[in-house]
């Protein structure tokens, strides 16, 4: 699909779709992972280093990039988020790792566009699934080193405190703007002849880590852009 085609689509959709941000009379409320609490964020981008495992960075590869790494398997759908994912699992029977990928309408059911690692502890459903691969292990980790097993300390030694929590459950929000390039100006102009009066993309990510006796049992990362 041509790239400004591909970008329009992903920005119609967003109309469709509920994003994790809303706003109730001026107070910022945010919805992630199954959880809905008012908070705040950071006014920054995330780091690359924390959105890349594997090789793969979030809004740069898509699904067929990592199937054509780590195999082909099985698609699941989850239609009342409007998500596809794939998933992979160690090979090794004393390891219960699941790494899934995900994208949605944001990525154009392509695009990556959220990263999830579990251990046995945090339960993912579909867990059977996964295709076994030698490459998915409990030492898996992000190129910046979120993995599982880790403290809280020592996750905000990498991240810092975090902007919000719940319990054990430990949220770095971040939202920022992208200024467009001009390759992108120019193809967003055709649908709205007005961009170049407002040439950036919104872009909101966050990292959510999950912790059972402070060891780290589950990470959940994803980055989007929206006009």
């Amino acid at each position: 699909m041509n790239i400004y085609k591909n970008k329009l689509l992903k920005l119609f959709l967003l109309i469709l779709l509920l994003l994790p941000v809303k706003v109730y009379s001026g107070e910022i409320e945010y919805e992630i992972d199954g959880y809905i609490f008012s908070g705040t964020s950071r006014n920054k981008h995330i780091n690359e280093s924390h959105i890349t495992i594997l090789g793969f960075t979030i809004g740069e590869h898509s699904l067929k990039d990592i199937q054509s790494k780590l195999g082909n398997t099985n698609i699941l759908r989850k239609e009342e988020c409007s998500t596809i994912q794939i998933c992979y699992s160690s090979n090794l029977n004393s390891d219960k790792t699941i790494v899934v990928f995900e994208t949605d309408a944001m990525g154009g059911w392509d695009e990556l566009t959220t990263i999830y690692i579990f251990s046995d502890k945090a339960n993912f459903p579909n867990f059977k699934q996964c295709k076994k691969s030698e490459l998915i292990s409990k030492e898996i980790q992000t190129k910046s080193g979120l993995k599982l097993g880790i403290n809280k300390k020592q996750l905000k030694g990498i991240l810092g405190e975090p902007t919000n929590y719940i319990k054990d459950d430990l949220f770095y929000i971040y939202e920022t703007k992208r200024k467009m390039t001009k390759e992108e100006i120019e193809g967003m102009s055709k649908q709205w002849p007005d961009v170049k009066d407002n040439p950036y993309f919104d872009e909101f990510s966050y990292i959510h880590a999950k912790f059972i006796d402070d060891k780290m049992t589950y990470l959940s990362i994803s980055k989007s852009e929206s006009y």
